[in-house]
């Protein structure tokens, strides 16, 4: 008999009902059947629950009611003193409700999953060995008055082995595991069963498992020995922690033709290998990126890598577009009739140096090649130095910039005469500076020659206010006589060099410097603090200097002379950190 249904109406003259005679039925819990049997009603659920319904009329002389009868459930008194025992056996006892006016017949007591007869012992409870880790069915068949009456239960022979998650690292997981004992038996052992390998637990039930790697699933079963018998027990996945890599939405900036990003993790009781980024297939190290030659408005897919001796990676991603390239090619300014600056503005950042100039006479032949130089930025201004021009022609000249994969993009060309040229002083920037330890800083510089050849180029450095007489004591560069001042010399357009011997927790300016016949010009001054405070001989711990701001920037990533006002501006601080501001 299959279907849905809420009730069914039994004829008074059927005096028995077939335990199958509602199977497949759609019943749900709180949904029983109403059997008139004789001159009481009986309900029969297959569940186990059995509950017998007064009439009416012994209902009203009762205190209870539902729907004008009152309900006595059997459940709990026809199968009592169940017992699950981890030795292997179980055992219960059969009683009389003892319901009024109705007397109770034990008929036989069957284990349904041999169809074994089973008998009482002299306590009247009826037991039986069975095997571990699996669950038995019995029925016990019995009269109340003169209905038939079946009643079904199932017990279980599995003990209750357990265990959860307490705690948990990238590299170890510690679990709780409890194993029960009664009056049978105990365990002689139990813990978690994780690789082949028994792990047993301490004297509170904890098991820590260890050489795990960071951000894996492990699956593992808790044990415990009972006599020769080894029950197990499968466990929820467990997973260590992960190493959270992400990279800093807040302080990424881009130009047209780079990108940098700051990259962060979590190691705890990891150990790390290697961290990179990766950008367009190359591979950036460290946590700090700074990817070049890439191709102006495009969008990328920016991946933060970070590896574990351990055997694990993870990364963080980003989708990050470069802005549109901008170049305005500006009049040459020939410093001799042999020698030209030549000049773009453009929106590239100063960190890239792919850029530079093509040259060409006005009149060459298109099939014949330009000359090409490179260049440098500083303040969203490229520019460079031709040299070996011909005062009787003219020239073309324009600024270029070359992807990494070989891409060219370019200005306008211009066209101007080398005869007419003027006397110019050498151009001299200082970069700000953001590299710096305790006792070392890098320094960046930019020079572009004038007129005059230049003789000496590089920086001078000092330090300000109270630091000066600590300084003296640690500083062993070449120091121009009479003064606190100190130089090392460097080469190139952009030219670079690294201060050490600096005393820790000191102010320090610095300036980049060149040399002619006509004398020295200086860039601009820029200052810096080494980290760590230095407080005696015997110290054994520096505080870390506070971050001073090194430089402002636009979301182009263009440098500022003083931030913009109304607008989000990008601060950058001697620590290498960077936040977005807006000043008012």
């Amino acid at each position: 008999m299959k279907g849905n249904f809420t009730s069914v109406i039994v004829p008074r003259t059927v005096k028995t009902i077939d335990e199958d005679a509602f199977k497949d039925c759609s019943i749900s819990d709180g949904v029983y059947l109403f059997c008139k049997l004789s001159d009481y009603d009986i309900c029969s659920g297959y569940s186990g629950r059995f509950y017998v319904w007064i009439s009416e009329v012994e209902a009203a002389k009762k205190d209870t009611k539902w729907n004008g009868n009152e309900i006595v459930s059997l459940e709990s008194t026809v199968v009592t003193d169940k017992k699950e025992l981890i030795a292997g056996i179980l055992s219960f006892r059969v009683e009389d409700p003892q319901y009024p006016d109705y007397p109770f017949t034990l008929k036989e007591v069957i284990c349904d999953t041999d169809g074994a007869v089973m008998s009482p012992d002299g306590n009247g409870c009826y037991t039986m060995n069975v095997e571990q880790g699996k669950s038995y069915w019995f029925k016990v068949y019995f009269t109340l008055g003169n209905v038939e009456c079946v009643y079904s239960f199932y017990m279980s022979a599995d003990p209750n082995v357990k265990a959860e998650v307490t705690d948990k690292g990238q590299t170890w997981i510690e679990l709780n595991v409890t194993a029960p004992s009664d009056e049978t038996m105990q365990p002689s052992e139990y813990g978690i069963y994780y690789g082949a390998k028994y792990y047993p637990a301490d004297e509170k039930g904890k098991v820590r498992i260890s050489g795990l790697t960071p951000n894996t699933s492990y699956f593992m079963e808790a044990y415990a020995k009972y006599g020769e018998n080894v029950i197990t027990k499968g466990i929820d996945i467990v997973k260590t922690n992960g190493l959270s890599p992400s990279i800093n939405r807040y302080s990424y900036r881009t130009s047209p033709t780079t990108i940098q990003a700051e990259g962060s993790k979590k190691i705890t009781d990891a150990t790390l290998k290697e961290e990179y980024f990766q950008v367009g297939g190359v591979k950036y190290p460290g946590s700090n990126l700074k990817a070049t030659g890439l191709h102006p408005n495009t969008k990328y897919t920016v991946r933060y890598y970070v590896t574990t001796e351990e055997g694990s990676t993870e990364f963080a991603e980003m989708e990050i577009s470069t802005t549109r390239i901008e170049f305005t090619i500006l009049n040459p300014q020939p410093v001799s009739s042999t020698c030209a600056i030549v000049a773009a503005e453009t929106n590239i950042s100063e960190d890239e140096t792919n850029v530079g100039f093509l040259w060409r006479k006005y009149d060459a032949p298109e099939t014949l090649p330009s000359s090409e130089g490179y260049a440098a930025i500083y303040d969203g201004r490229l520019e460079g130095y031709i040299k070996n021009l011909q005062a009787t022609s003219y020239y073309n000249v324009r600024a270029f910039y070359k992807t990494a994969t070989g891409s060219y993009y370019y200005s306008d060309w211009i066209t101007f005469d080398p005869s007419d040229f003027s006397y110019f002083e050498p151009t001299v920037h200082t970069y700000p500076i953001d590299e710096v330890t305790e006792g070392t800083a890098k320094v960046k510089g930019y020079v572009l020659a004038g007129t005059d050849e230049i003789t000496a180029q590089g920086f001078e450095y000092w330090p300000l206010g109270e630091d000066v007489a600590k300084a003296k004591t640690v500083s062993t560069a070449q120091t121009r006589a009479g003064g606190d001042v100190s130089v090392v010399m460097a080469t190139g357009q952009v030219m670079t060099a690294e201060l050490s011997n600096l005393q820790p927790g000191t102010t320090y300016c610095c300036r980049a410097f060149v040399t002619t016949v006509a004398g020295t010009t200086y860039g601009e001054e820029q200052t810096f603090t080494t980290q760590g405070t230095l407080t005696g001989v015997n110290t054994v711990t520096t505080e870390k200097a506070e971050p001073v701001i090194i430089g402002y920037y636009d979301l182009g990533g263009r440098k500022l002379n003083k931030p913009q006002r109304g607008s989000v501006t990008i601060v950058k601080y001697s620590d290498g950190t960077a936040k977005k501001a807006i000043f008012k």
